[in-house]
């Protein structure tokens, strides 16, 4: 029997001293692939926000700038029923769960209030100098003309999503926070989904907050044609 052969215990010996150096170059290229996601090199007792007992939440925060002049905007900068659909697809791709419908609203609420506060001054405030009330119809008439921005909220039973936007910057805003982990590429894809056809620059923190320990941060910016670099 092998086991009665007198090179057994060396050749045991040599693959188990193999098969300990494989275990260290498997955990080497962990370490090292989580420090290009992360742009810096983890502790080395981190392995994954699943597995750390001080993993309190994810935190991906993106803003995102269209750069296409000229060219008519995305929807998702002014429609409301695009960014109420983007906070669906993202809460089911990511798995989140929805506690309520998302609020998603619109400016000209706001713009019909500004509108009545003034009729209201007009009527009311007959001693007030003209020339203020011109302004604050004046300014009033260059707010209506803008194009309308958004702001929407998720609220999930894990944590949150918001949305808002500046359609005049041709820029919107995202920010996701769960305690549960996600994957971050996967929420991207499903917000840049939304920008099929058009040319874009989106800058990406990606943190990882802890208890007792930093915050892992990831920092990369990318545009239609993926990560452009990452630190």
């Amino acid at each position: 029997m092998l086991e009665d052969s007198p090179n057994f215990a060396e050749v045991f010996k040599k693959a188990c001293a193999n098969f300990c150096e494989q275990v260290k170059d498997v955990e080497k290229k962990f370490t090292e692939s989580l420090a290009e996601i992360h742009g810096e090199s983890p502790d080395p007792e981190y392995r994954a926000p699943e597995h750390d007992p001080a993993f309190v939440g994810r935190h991906l925060i993106l803003d995102v700038e269209i750069r296409d002049p000229g060219k008519p905007l995305p929807k998702i900068l002014f429609d409301v029923g695009q960014v109420y659909n983007l906070f669906e697809k993202i809460s089911k791709r990511i798995g989140m769960t929805l506690v309520s419908p998302p609020y998603v609203a619109r400016f000209p609420w706001a713009a019909s209030e500004l509108q009545r506060f003034v009729e209201k001054i007009k009527r009311e405030a007959h001693n007030i100098q003209s020339g203020t009330v011109a302004l604050m119809e004046e300014t009033l008439r260059r707010r209506q003309q803008e194009d309308s921005g958004i702001t929407g909220f998720a609220v999930w039973l894990e944590s949150h999503c918001s949305f808002h936007s500046w359609p005049e910057e041709s820029f919107f805003s995202m920010d996701l926070f769960s305690c549960k982990d996600f994957d971050p590429d996967a929420a991207i894809d499903e917000i840049t989904s939304k920008l099929s056809g058009w040319s874009y620059f989106i800058s990406c923190l990606d943190i990882v907050r802890m208890i007792g320990k930093p915050a892992i941060v990831g920092r990369f910016q990318m545009d239609q044609g993926g990560r452009l670099d990452g630190q």
